[in-house]
């Protein structure tokens, strides 16, 4: 009976309502609703205050760590590379397998002219001469590569020591092919550059002989003869090649090492 009462009651607040007449009886108490709780979702768990001033009670978080990878070693002799790019005569790009880097190689005991470089998002290139056969003399080392193959041996100064560098971090060193030759030499003998004799090397003998054998055989950057070269060197070329002191001159150097005259053995 109670709820029949209920219904009629709502149904005449309902009509007063839609009359506009305010009839406070038609208030209808709701029913409570049951308390919330904060969902988790297993998450996480409510945060306990912590005092930070007890030494006891609180802990400075773990600082994170990053692994740092070591650089890889430094090119020492008789690791195995591949040629990836020529920068002009005498400077080689080289990949060892350590690390997977690109290092840079600097022929060593041979100086080729220099060359103007341009770059091609990559690597820098010879694009045209600064010395008198400079684009050549990298045009030469290039085709060389193409045609013997890229796997190379570096071969150091000082055998297993590591390969010193000069001051552009470049690795001084001599590059032979699976074949056993020697591209820094087999450069001089193709008439594409000069023994470097500022510096001491141990094989300087054998590199004298195959740019006297050029020289004799008018390859390369010779087909014009020796005083036809000299007006297209630099200063600094010049410098060196043509030492005022005759024993310290490239021939002077060149017949030391010999044991024979140079430019005899050139063919002049």
């Amino acid at each position: 009976m109670e709820r029949w009462r209920e219904w009629i009651v709502c149904g005449l607040c309902g009509l007063l309502l839609l009359w506009g007449v305010p009839f406070v009886g038609c208030v209808v108490p709701l029913a409570e609703s049951p308390p919330q709780e904060t969902a988790t979702d297993g998450l996480s768990e409510p945060t306990a205050e912590v005092d930070a001033s007890d030494p006891e009670e609180y802990t400075s978080p773990e600082p994170q760590l990053i692994e740092k990878i070591p650089p890889p070693p430094p090119v020492s002799d008789g690791i195995k590379a591949t040629i990836v790019h020529v920068t002009d005569g005498d400077t080689i790009y080289v990949r060892t397998g350590i690390g997977g880097r690109y290092e840079r190689i600097r022929l060593k005991g041979i100086n080729a002219p220099e060359c103007h470089k341009a770059f091609n998002g990559t690597f820098q290139y010879c694009d045209k001469d600064d010395e008198a056969y400079g684009l050549e003399a990298y045009k030469f080392v290039k085709d060389y590569v193409e045609k013997h193959g890229d796997k190379v041996t570096i071969t150091c100064v000082m055998s297993g020591d590591t390969c010193e560098q000069d001051g552009f971090d470049r690795y001084l060193a001599t590059l032979r092919f699976e074949d056993g030759k020697d591209l820094a030499e087999e450069t001089l003998r193709g008439g594409a550059g000069w023994t470097y004799t500022s510096f001491s090397f141990a094989r300087t003998a054998e590199y004298c002989r195959a740019e006297a054998d050029a020289i004799k055989a008018k390859r390369g950057m010779w087909l014009n003869g020796r005083a036809a070269v000299r007006t297209g060197m630099s200063t600094s070329t010049q410098s060196w090649y043509y030492n005022q002191t005759k024993s310290r001159s490239h021939d002077g150097i060149c017949s030391q090492a010999l044991g024979e005259s140079f430019a005899t053995l050139a063919g002049e």
